[in-house]
């Protein structure tokens, strides 16, 4: 429901809808340490994120509203954070 209300939001006020999926650092002294690589870890999450998000992405091409695709790492709220800020970062003037 959520992704359909913001869907509704974003074709209303005519913007582009900013899609998130925050995935958990790797966690130093658990058990995937020892098996996967820092590196590996954020590969195979970036994978299930970008998997996750496919259905969010589907939906906005067929509501044909502009959409970006973001994942992020760590903290959710930090990764909001630092979302929001990518997304709203203005250009100077030339």
């Amino acid at each position: 429901r959520a992704v359909e209300y913001a869907i509704s939001w974003a074709k209303s006020a005519r913007t582009t809808l900013r899609l998130l999926n925050v995935e958990p650092d790797m966690d130093d002294y658990g058990m995937v340490r020892a098996y996967l690589t820092r590196s590996k870890h954020r590969r195979l999450m970036a994978t299930r994120a970008h998997s996750l998000l496919g259905s969010a992405e589907r939906r906005c091409k067929r509501a044909r509203i502009r959409y970006q695709s973001h994942v992020g790492h760590g903290d959710p709220a930090s990764a909001i954070v630092r979302t929001a800020r990518i997304a709203t970062r203005v250009l100077p003037a030339c």
